[in-house]
């Protein structure tokens, strides 16, 4: 897997309406993960890990969010991605002081 820094890999993802697919319903969502939000400043909100797939089931990619209590998305950023060439790409994993 290519790992890519995070604003490449959003530009990929925003080339190619990803969130447009999402929104439309041309992409199935499912959460994988979910847990209380951490940081200080989304308190009382969600962490979630989704993944996005096609009508066939094909998983495209992965997107992590933090959604409020009343199903409003207060952030949004693709984990990993598979272009149409088949390549999977993703942001890079992060080292150990930054977990």
């Amino acid at each position: 897997m290519l790992r890519l820094p995070r604003n490449l890999l959003e530009r990929e993802w925003a080339n190619n309406n990803m969130p447009s697919k999402r929104a439309n319903g041309t992409l199935r969502s499912i959460i994988v993960h979910e847990r209380p939000a951490t940081n200080p400043v989304y308190a009382g909100a969600t962490s979630r890990i989704v993944k996005l797939l096609t009508v066939n089931d094909q998983h495209i990619g992965t997107v992590h969010e933090i959604v409020w209590a009343d199903g409003t998305v207060a952030h949004s950023h693709p984990k990993d991605y598979t272009r149409r060439n088949c390549e999977r790409i993703a942001e890079p994993l992060p080292i150990a002081d930054d977990i």
